[in-house]
C-alpha cells in the first residue's frame, strides 16, 4: 500500500509539470453540485451530495458524507423475558459526517477526459441510546467521535457542457476514533471509552458521481 502511494503521488508531480492547462482553463472557475453512489464490500450503499469548485489546477470539494437519523419502537404485550409484565424498548441515533476535499489535476486526455489527485479530511459524530421501560433494566448510550484522512485518484469525464461523471477510489491513510459506551444492566452501571489511531486500511471503495455545473 505504501509503495502505491508513493508511486501515484510520484505520478501526479510529472504530469502536473508535463501537462499545463491552458490560459483559459487557468482563468476559469467552475461551480458544480454532485451526486456520489458510494460503494464498499461489506457495507450499506448510500448516495451523498456535494458542491464541487474548480479554479485554475486545483479544486476544492464539500460533501455531506454522513446523514442519519432513526427511532424506532418495540412493545411485548406477554412480558419481558417471560414474565407478567409488558415492555416498551426505544432505540434512538443521529449521525453526521463532512468531507473536504482538495485537488490537483495532473493529466488532460483531451477536452472530455482527465485525472487528478484528490486529499480530503471526512470528521464525523454518531450518537445512540437505547432503553426498556418501565423498569429501564437495560439502558445504554454512547457516541463515536471521528476523523479520517484519504488520497483520492480521480478520474472524470466530460458528458456535455454541463453534465459529467467522476469515478473515483478513496484510499484511507489515517482514522482517528473516540468512542464512549456507557452500559446499565438491572442497576449496574458500566462505561467503556476507546480511543484507537489506525493507518492503511485496505477496504477496496468506489464512488460514482453525477455532476451538474451551475
Amino acid at each position: 500500500m505504501k509503495r502505491i502511494i508513493q508511486i501515484t503521488l510520484l505520478t501526479a508531480v510529472i504530469f502536473s509539470c508535463l501537462n499545463p492547462l491552458s490560459a483559459q482553463e487557468e482563468k476559469k472557475t467552475t461551480y458544480a453540485l454532485k451526486l456520489y453512489y458510494n460503494h464498499q464490500p461489506n457495507a450499506a450503499n448510500f448516495l451523498t451530495p456535494s458542491l464541487f469548485i474548480q479554479k485554475k489546477k486545483a479544486s476544492h470539494e464539500f460533501e455531506l458524507s454522513q446523514l442519519g437519523l432513526g427511532i424506532g419502537n418495540e412493545i411485548d404485550i406477554d412480558g419481558y423475558n417471560g414474565g407478567e409484565d409488558d415492555f416498551e424498548r426505544t432505540d434512538a441515533y443521529f449521525s453526521i459526517g463532512l468531507k473536504y476535499e482538495y485537488g490537483m489535476k495532473f493529466l488532460n486526455i483531451n477536452e472530455k477526459f482527465d485525472f487528478s489527485l484528490h486529499a480530503s479530511a471526512e470528521p464525523y459524530f454518531n450518537i445512540y441510546k437505547s432503553s426498556v421501560a418501565p423498569y429501564n433494566e437495560r439502558h445504554r448510550n454512547g457516541r463515536i467521535l471521528g476523523g479520517r484522512f484519504s488520497l483520492i485518484p480521480r478520474a472524470t469525464y466530460t458528458i456535455s457542457d454541463r453534465w459529467f461523471v467522476d469515478v473515483n477510489f478513496p484510499i484511507e491513510l489515517v482514522d482517528v476514533v473516540s468512542a464512549k459506551h456507557r452500559y446499565i444492566v438491572s442497576g449496574n452501571d458500566r462505561t467503556s471509552i476507546r480511543n484507537s489511531l489506525s493507518f492503511f486500511d485496505r477496504t477496496l471503495r468506489l464512488r460514482v458521481g453525477i455532476g451538474l455545473k451551475l
